[in-house]
């Protein structure tokens, strides 16, 4: 069976977190490697996913995520928790063991919870997938409070198109 893109978001989406057999832990076989430099000294650096998940209903979906992206991630609406540390991560969607999407989530609140990245793109709003898309996550990764610190965010939700086409 093939799937279009969005028709794959629609499965994950509209999941629940015990459709899912999630492994946690690395290693985690989704692995980035990074040549850093300091003078003449080069060294190779390799970051990892923590988690992965494969959809029981149809295990050639599969999800990895905690591949971090930055850090220390610095924007008022992540950073007015009680532990004002945030950090952005991959979440990677597989399917037949290829990468065929990306989502960029934010960890606040020292790692308490996971939100979306407000988009410029609809004048700082969540496209509603992007946010079930990240609430889900949220729930496969923790005991999920998301409602509530989606709202302490100051996060909008709005009904708009996502994942977009590339390019736009």
């Amino acid at each position: 069976m093939s799937e279009t893109l969005p028709a794959l978001i629609d499965r994950i989406v509209m999941s629940q977190p015990s459709d899912w057999n999630v492994i946690g832990g690395r290693p985690s076989y989704r692995d980035e490697f990074h040549q850093l430099q300091s003078g003449n000294r080069k060294w190779l650096e390799i970051r990892s996913h923590y988690t992965v998940a494969a959809f029981m209903p149809d295990v050639s979906i599969t999800l990895a995520w905690g591949l971090p992206v930055v850090d220390d991630f610095r924007e008022p609406w992540a950073n007015t928790f009680p532990n004002p540390h945030a950090s952005s991560h991959f979440l990677d969607v597989f399917y037949n063991g290829a990468l065929v999407f990306r989502a960029l989530y934010v960890n606040v609140d020292g790692g308490r919870a996971s939100l979306p990245l407000p988009l410029k793109h609809y004048g700082g709003a969540v496209p509603l997938r992007y946010s079930a898309f990240i609430s889900l996550l949220d729930r496969l990764d923790r005991s999920s409070q998301f409602p509530s610190y989606f709202e302490r965010a100051g996060l909008k939700s709005v009904d708009a198109e996502w994942p977009f086409e590339q390019g736009r």
